[in-house]
């Protein structure tokens, strides 16, 4: 395409792409002015190349080497007949992309003949840049320091065109009673300079809060490396952005948690774990016990699998975030007995961590993406998407194509600009310093400390945990022969269970230095392979549905009506004990023994008329010492004592 010197601002735009080709320059090309033979001193005060950047060097060269180009080619002066043809013929000849007019080239060879060099070939605009005049401003003023502070240093983020519209309002409000000497706003240009003065920490700090500040402006370092296998293995959850089915079911079961161990050495996936609850101990444990262990069997569970997996060992320092589900006492217990240290990240700041945390961004980018059933972080990012819907991977189907692409593809390919195989790097540490394995005893015994535990007295029923009881002959001659500690009730044992199976505890024996296994108490086959979480689902359910068959308002007018009959014997009582104070009467326990007082037989030692009750608001001596028919005289109840010792009960 020719264009002719009329579409140029100096007819020359873009020319460098066409003539640098030999990469002789490290510039190209920026617009010029025209610059007319009128003014000759049009570059008498322009400055040095140290003034300009990489933009205006690119230009002034590529104007140097169509100058060159056409002056090898000129017969005869700089004119139009002499010019066309020759930018005619390079054009043809492809080293021109577009053509300048014969005018401009004819001028740039005259301002670089005039003993200026190359640098009268840029464009006289290049040199104007700088701090110009300005106008006068207060950077004090409080108006703008109140628009800033209030309407654009916030968590709500606004622009700065809505702070400066806060700032035009202030200063409005200040001069509606000002005669003279109004103030004059700054105009939007200098405000947001102002802006961009402001220290980028503190913008960033104020707008995004203080994590996002630290984390943007931090110092880049290297993370503490490994020297060997296992030395340093970093740990972390996720939920993962994608939704799966039930294998038989077929429905939606939501996001699942996935937990992975990374090795600092290799870099190598080591072990992961993927479950639907969300971050615990358990999960946390399954993790490192996939980690440690040997994963011979997954090829056979597995059978598309063809690599080998061989990552296993002890692991030597266990790098964690500060989740609860690290700060476990169950973990502290555990990492003691296998002698790992825990080392905590300070807390957010995920960049002491690097490995773990961009382990997630590849598990995204490489394989979730590409799977059906996503989610996506921003609801606006969904449009017609619906995740539910278009989930079409069952569980089953995704935990084998998560252990094949660990296995096959994330272990054995190169990552970091090709510098590392993971894979490699593992097989030449094994030959180095191999990891102690868990084999035989040791990885039973492995397997036992990774279990939560908790402390338990022991009682004559046995150890009392979640509801159950459980009890072994030991259990029991270990209680008779071993006495509680000095101020202590009871012996309190360390108690630990698989979550996955409550019809059994192990029971640690200090006498024996060893742990037995305690069955459950369970005549009925009741908690046979229940989990805990089952098992603990089952009570609150339990609970739940008697508390929906609890009439509670009966229950409260049962407690009111109990209460006030209690109230009314009490208060006549008082009134008779007030009457009679002087009246002792003695034996009535054992009278009342001779009339069978009781919820079944009678409620009073003395008998009322036909027909007749006794009020419960007078005492029972006011009652029978008024009745016509059982006249009760004072000599009787003073000799009371004398002849009621001499009744038995039958």
């Amino acid at each position: 395409m020719t264009l002719n010197g009329s579409n140029f601002s100096d007819e020359f735009d873009g020319i460098e792409s066409a003539v640098l080709n030999d990469g002789d320059f490290k510039a190209g090309m920026l617009n010029d002015d025209k610059f007319s033979d009128e003014h000759p001193d049009a570059y008498s005060n322009l400055g040095s190349f140290d003034e300009l950047d990489i933009t205006a060097l690119k230009e002034a060269s590529a104007k140097l080497k169509v100058i060159n180009m056409v002056d090898n080619r000129l017969i005869g002066g700089w004119t139009e007949r002499n010019i066309d043809p020759i930018l005619d013929d390079l054009m043809v000849n492809g080293l021109l992309q577009i053509r300048p007019s014969w005018r401009s080239v004819a001028r740039w060879k005259s301002q670089y003949d005039s003993n200026k060099g190359l640098v009268s070939l840029v464009s006289r605009n290049k040199f104007k840049k700088g701090q110009r005049k300005r106008n006068k401003y207060d950077k004090t003023d409080s108006r703008i320091l109140q628009a800033i502070d209030e309407k654009f240093l916030t968590k709500e983020r606004p622009s700065i065109s809505s702070a400066y519209q806060y700032y035009l309002d202030l200063v409005e409000v200040n001069n509606k009673d000002v005669v003279q000497g109004k103030i004059q706003p700054v105009c939007y240009n200098t405000f947001r300079r102002l802006i961009n003065e402001i220290s980028p920490y503190k913008v960033a700090e104020r707008r995004f809060g203080k994590r996002y500040a630290d984390i943007t402006f931090r110092k880049i370092g290297k993370f503490k490396k490994a020297r060997y296998l296992m030395q340093r293995v970093e740990i972390d959850h996720t939920p993962l952005d994608l939704i799966l089915l039930d294998d038989n079911l077929e429905i939606p079961l939501g996001r699942p948690y996935l937990t992975v161990l990374l090795d600092c050495y290799s870099r190598c996936i080591v072990g992961f774990h993927l479950g639907y609850r969300e971050p615990s101990y358990d999960a946390v444990r399954k993790a490192i016990l996939n980690t440690c262990l040997s994963k011979e069997n997954v090829k056979n569970k597995f059978p598309s699998i063809k690599k080998d997996w061989p990552c296993e060992g002890k692991i030597e320092t266990l790098v964690v975030d500060n989740g609860a589900e690290f700060w476990s006492s169950s973990l502290e217990v555990f990492c003691q007995a296998m002698g790992t240290n825990i080392e905590f990240n300070p807390v957010a700041k995920p960049w002491k961590k690097p490995l773990v945390e961009r382990i997630f961004k590849t598990y995204k980018s490489k394989l979730i993406d590409q799977i059906p059933g996503k989610t996506f972080s921003n609801v606006q990012q969904l449009k017609d998407y619906n995740p539910q819907k278009d989930a079409v991977l069952p569980f089953s189907e995704f935990v084998h194509f998560l252990y094949k692409w660990v296995v096959d593809i994330y272990n054995y390919d190169s990552y970091g600009w090709e510098s590392r195989i993971p894979m490699l790097a593992w097989e030449s540490g094994w030959k180095n310093f191999p990891p102690i394995r868990y084999i035989g005893l040791e990885k039973e015994q492995f397997i036992l400390e990774s279990l939560p535990h908790v402390k338990r007295s022991l009682t004559r029923e046995g150890v009392k945990l979640n509801h159950i009881v459980y009890v072994s002959d030991e259990l029991v001659e270990y209680r008779k022969n071993t006495p509680p500690l000095c101020g202590e009730s009871s012996v309190e044992l360390m108690v630990k269970r698989d979550p996955a199976d409550v019809s059994q505890v192990y029971v640690f024996l200090p006498n024996l230095k060893k742990y037995i296994c305690v069955p459950a108490v369970d005549p009925d086959g009741e908690y046979k392979d229940v989990s805990l979480f089952e098992h603990q689902t089952h009570i609150k359910f339990n609970r739940l549905y008697n508390r929906s068959k609890i009439d509670r308002l009966a229950l409260a007018e049962a407690r009111q009506y109990i209460e006030k009959r209690t109230q009314n014997f009490i208060n006549g009582v008082a009134n008779s004990k007030s009457k009679n104070a002087t009246k002792k009467f003695g034996g009535l326990n054992k009278l009342a023994k001779v009339k069978d007082i009781s919820s079944s037989g009678a409620s009073s030692i003395v008998t009322a008329a036909s027909g007749d009750n006794v009020s419960t608001s007078e005492s029972p001596h006011q009652k029978y010492s008024t009745d016509k028919n059982n006249v009760l005289d004072d000599n009787i109840l003073d000799s009371w004592d004398d002849w009621i010792n001499e009744l038995e009960p039958y």
